[in-house]
């Protein structure tokens, strides 16, 4: 018969064995395995901000930009807010969480995106692809297209900017601000440059 002393000895073991068979296991399991899957959780840095706001310039009052009233940082005006915005104009705080909302809204979208494809960003891609999405939309994302081949593909170097050029006109139009902006977002991705200028060796001549 065993004893309770016995018993409690034997439970010991046990539970001693099992913690050490699931170590050795985690052990063979490589770093890199165990957050790979993990969500992507990028924000916009401060330095995209930034060359952002360079880009949009600052509305106090709304406008019509093609769809949409915007102001600000060049966000479109809230539900509401537009007869207020227009009498009064945007304060600049209410201007800046405004920014930081529709960055945070799409950052959401980009993250996913990265995930959905197995993608490893780092910050400066990221926030390149952030900023061509405020810009554009997001609808690049979804749709098959060069850009998008090109981020998921990894594409470097004269393919990857011309994809990124791309993304340059208004309805039929080839926009000239919009092809220095999209050099300067191709210059943040490939390079981590973060400021208004073009990959070295690439400029937009009119």
């Amino acid at each position: 018969m065993v004893s309770y002393l016995e018993g409690v000895q034997f439970v010991k073991k046990r539970i001693i064995s099992y913690i050490l068979a699931v170590a050795l296991v985690l052990s063979l399991i490589p770093m890199g395995a165990v957050t790979a899957n993990a969500a992507s959780n990028f924000k916009a840095s401060d330095d995209m901000i930034r060359v952002l706001k360079e880009f949009e310039g600052f509305s106090r009052h709304p406008y019509w930009d093609y769809s949409q009233w915007t102001v600000g940082y060049g966000t479109r005006v809230p539900d509401g807010k537009l007869a207020e915005y227009k009498a009064n104009g945007i304060p600049m705080d209410e201007a800046e969480a405004l920014l930081k909302q529709f960055l945070d809204s799409m950052g959401a979208a980009v993250n996913s995106f990265a995930d959905k494809f197995g993608l490893k960003l780092t910050q400066a891609q990221f926030d390149a692809l952030l900023s061509l999405s405020f810009n554009c939309g997001t609808s690049w994302l979804y749709k098959p297209s060069t850009l998008r081949t090109a981020v998921v593909e990894g594409w470097k170097g004269d393919d990857f900017i011309f994809a990124f050029a791309q993304w340059s006109n208004s309805g039929s139009e080839t926009i000239p601000g919009l092809i220095r902006r999209r050099l300067a977002e191709a210059n943040m991705y490939l390079n981590g440059v973060y400021n208004k200028s073009a990959p070295a060796g690439y400029s937009y001549v009119q």
